[in-house]
């Protein structure tokens, strides 16, 4: 397994369609990344291979006394359509408490 860190609002240096799985936490909410939205899932999905996965954290809305203000606060409803912008399918939700977690697959929903 190889990890690489890097700003998500730059090219990845990584090859097309050569990874596995991309996680992203708590960065979507942050101004200067959201503007940037559309671009950072064109590029994971340029790097994903077909049928990989985008793994998102995001802040939760239940417990505001954690995490950014509630008006920086993007729902999992507002990730997956940014998402799908791109050609993700949402496969799966999960509470996390003051987080949720949301994998995002290229392709068809189940595979």
């Amino acid at each position: 397994m190889t990890v690489t860190v890097a700003d998500i609002t730059q090219t990845l240096p990584v090859p097309d369609s050569s990874v596995d799985v991309c996680f992203v936490a708590t960065v979507l909410h942050i101004p200067g990344v959201k503007k940037h939205a559309d671009q950072l899932f064109a590029e994971l999905r340029r790097v994903l291979v077909d049928g990989g996965t985008a793994v998102i954290i995001e802040c939760s809305s239940k417990d505001l006394s954690f995490g950014p203000p509630e008006a920086m606060r993007l729902s999992a409803d507002e990730v997956e359509a940014m998402a799908a912008r791109c050609g993700f399918v949402a496969a799966k939700r999960v509470d996390l408490g003051f987080n949720y977690l949301i994998n995002q697959q290229l392709g068809q929903p189940g595979g």
